[in-house]
């Protein structure tokens, strides 16, 4: 009897404990679960109250900052002439820069001058050999000497009618006959000279002293110092803007240099495949740094204006509004920076111009113009 007893009592303990503990969890997680939630409802309401300190604060630090006078330096707007450019590239060309040869065959015998040298026209640059040509002439002179004093013994006895009227011709037919082949040999030693026949400098010495030259091979490069010429193509949709005469501008970067020309030649015909024409531009002749083969940046003035609005590309800003600038414009407060919306017109290397939005004696902030906003002080730098 008692070992059912006890067999019962414990049946029902082990029945009771295990709904014990699950009552007991079910209690302690519904309480963490109901602190959590006041701890996210506590966090939402700190990021609320966070957050309107945070703008509060901003205003009041904006507020403090546009107070603070910021330096800019400052350009006034003044009208001034502007053009646009169009740029076609050409090169320097010589209508003096070709080989000098001899006109006859022979030997060298003697050269005068170095690569390097400055040459006149006529100047001897040569000497071929020409001692049988001196032999020549040394009897062509006997022969001019002879036949004259015959002539002039005839002539005395013709003037006195003595003799015959053929002895005082043949005699005088002789003598010119002499005279025109001494000409002829002196004409013929002329022609064992090289020489310039245009001022230049000796580019290239192609020949040797002993060497056997012939006509037409080069002997000698020289390069005129006068004659310069820029041969450029022009792109049909510009050649309405080049005419013959027009004075232009060429810039040459190898010298980092503009120099003025003038268009000396428009050719009439348009490529089929390129759709240029071809121009010649005469260069000045006091620029001895020019060479030959240089190239050269025809700069065509595409658009101008005497009394444009300009300003540089750098200084522009863009919004959704489009362009923009800032300028310094006096108020009660002082000096403030102000925002103005432009439109623009043409650009030009690094300027631009402006059609509308500012006029002339505005205060353009041309350095620490990206630091500011629309009614911040400033103080121009001097």
């Amino acid at each position: 009897m008692k070992r059912y007893f006890l067999f019962f009592i414990l049946s029902g303990l082990i029945t009771f404990l295990p709904s014990c503990g699950n009552n007991s969890s079910n209690s302690s997680l519904s309480q963490k679960q109901k602190e959590l939630n006041n701890k996210i409802a506590q966090k939402t309401k700190l990021e609320a109250e966070i957050a309107v300190l945070e703008k509060e604060i901003a205003a009041l630090d904006t507020a403090n900052q546009s107070k603070v006078e910021k330096v800019v330096e400052v350009e006034v707007v003044s009208p001034e002439a502007f053009a646009s450019t169009v740029e076609v590239m050409g090169k320097i060309d010589l209508d003096n820069n070709a080989y000098l040869s001899a006109m006859q065959g022979g030997t060298v015998t003697k050269i005068f001058v170095k690569e390097g040298s400055y040459v006149k026209v006529g100047q001897t640059l040569a000497q071929l050999d020409d001692e049988v040509m001196i032999k020549s002439m040394a009897q062509a002179r006997q022969a001019v000497s002879f036949t004259t004093d015959l002539y002039n013994k005839q002539k005395a006895l013709w003037d006195q009618k003595i003799g015959s009227e053929v002895q005082f011709l043949n005699s005088k037919n002789n003598m010119e006959s002499a005279q025109n082949q001494l000409n002829t040999l002196l004409q013929q030693k002329e022609l064992m000279k090289i020489k310039a026949i245009y001022p230049g400098v000796v580019d290239q010495v192609a020949i040797k002293l002993g060497q056997l030259v012939s006509p037409g091979i080069p002997a000698f490069r020289v390069v005129g110092t006068k004659g310069l010429k820029l041969n450029a193509s022009i792109p049909e949709s510009y050649i309405g803007k080049v005419q013959k005469g027009n004075s232009v501008n060429i810039y040459f970067p190898d010298l980092n240099k503009e120099i003025s020309g003038k268009v000396n030649y428009l050719s009439n015909i348009i490529d089929p495949l390129s759709r240029t024409v071809t121009a010649e531009i005469s260069l000045p002749d006091n620029h001895k740094e020019l060479k030959t083969n240089m190239v050269g940046i025809l700069r065509i003035n595409d658009y101008s204006r005497k009394d444009a609005i300009v300003i540089p590309v750098k200084n522009l800003l863009k919004s959704a509004d489009g362009y923009y600038v800032f300028i310094a414009e006096k108020s009660d407060s002082g000096l403030l920076a102000k925002t103005k919306v432009i439109k623009t017109g043409v650009v030009s290397g690094d300027k631009i111009e402006v059609l509308d939005g500012l006029k002339k004696g505005d205060q353009l902030i041309t350095v620490g113009f990206q630091s500011i906003h629309d009614g911040d002080n400033l103080i121009i730098s001097q």
